[in-house]
């Protein structure tokens, strides 16, 4: 099956990603719900049933940590994709992301660095791959359209692949890391990072001080607070510790309440706080600062 626009994702190996992915298409459905969707997935299919139009069987065994990534290509089966994390919820549609990259092969949003931080020694890299700046972005979103273009700027992410200790790149929570390796490939093949900011579209919650979000997915609501004002995002990761949020957990509930309730209503009740409480619980203390600004901004807040 080929159609000329779509969202894929991807979920291996546990069950439990299945449920973010659900959540995820759920919120894509709500804004874009003529949107093609697709998941590549080594679990059962009929985990996805209702909610993805097409379920494609992966094997994983050869991609290690996040390099499955680099096989979105072969995956995706519409010639044009925008590429999303599981652990993402998305507020507004997707179409003006489509629209912004529609005259870019492959496209990302985030900044283009001189000294990324992927990198653990700037001198190799430019020993290797002289350039005044590289780009920098999360890997949670992708555009791409099919033809030799992504399929060579994967081929070389790939080559890079094999030099990957030599030229000191960072591992990624342990894993090799797909962005530091496109980074490479996007400088040979000329390309740059869509800046964040201009765009205003793509929202990363690596917060600075004094910033949070104000989120309902129902609404469409998805808004970065700071003391400058707010800003309207269209999709927002819960990257890290954020997925074991009471945030993301309120929207998963509101979203299975809209897709169960005519009403697209559920209250905030002893459910939603368990959850949270269990997550909290069980999570590595390192990641509770990124959670605890969650908490503190919507715990004993009335629900909307």
């Amino acid at each position: 099956m080929t159609t000329s626009r779509g969202v894929l994702t991807i979920v291996h190996s546990q069950p439990k990603y299945a449920r973010h992915a659900v959540n995820l298409a759920r919120s894509i459905r709500l804004r874009d719900p003529h949107l093609s969707l697709a998941v590549a997935t080594d679990l059962d299919a009929a985990l996805f049933e209702g909610m993805y139009d097409v379920v494609i069987p992966w094997k994983f065994d050869h991609s290690a940590g996040f390099l499955y990534k680099l096989e979105i290509a072969a995956m995706s089966p519409f010639d044009t994709t925008v590429y999303l994390d599981t652990d993402m919820l998305v507020f507004g549609s997707l179409q003006p992301v489509f629209e912004i990259f529609e005259s870019d092969a492959f496209g990302v949003f985030g900044r283009n660095d001189p000294a990324p931080s992927y990198f653990e020694d700037m001198n190799l890299i430019r020993a290797a791959l002289p350039a005044p700046t590289y780009p920098k972005f999360n890997g949670g979103l992708y555009y791409f359209e099919k033809g030799e273009s992504i399929e060579s700027l994967l081929r070389a992410a790939w080559a890079w692949h094999v030099c990957y200790d030599a030229l000191r790149i960072k591992y990624d929570r342990g894993m090799e890391s797909d962005e530091a390796l496109l980074s490479l490939a996007m400088v040979q093949a000329g390309m740059r990072a869509r800046e964040t900011q201009i765009d205003g579209v793509y929202y990363n919650p690596i917060w600075p001080d004094g910033c949070a979000v104000e989120t309902n997915v129902i609404a469409g609501v998805c808004e970065q607070v700071t003391n400058a004002g707010r800003e309207q995002r269209a999709v927002l990761h819960y990257y890290g510790g954020a997925m074991l949020s009471y945030g993301y957990e309120r929207e998963a509930l509101r979203l299975e309440s809209a897709f169960h309730n005519p009403e697209h209503h559920v209250r905030r009740d002893w459910l939603i706080r368990a959850r949270a409480l269990l997550a909290w619980a069980s999570m590595p203390k390192r990641w509770r600062w990124r959670v605890r600004r969650f908490i503190k901004k919507f715990v004993g807040r009335s629900n909307e």
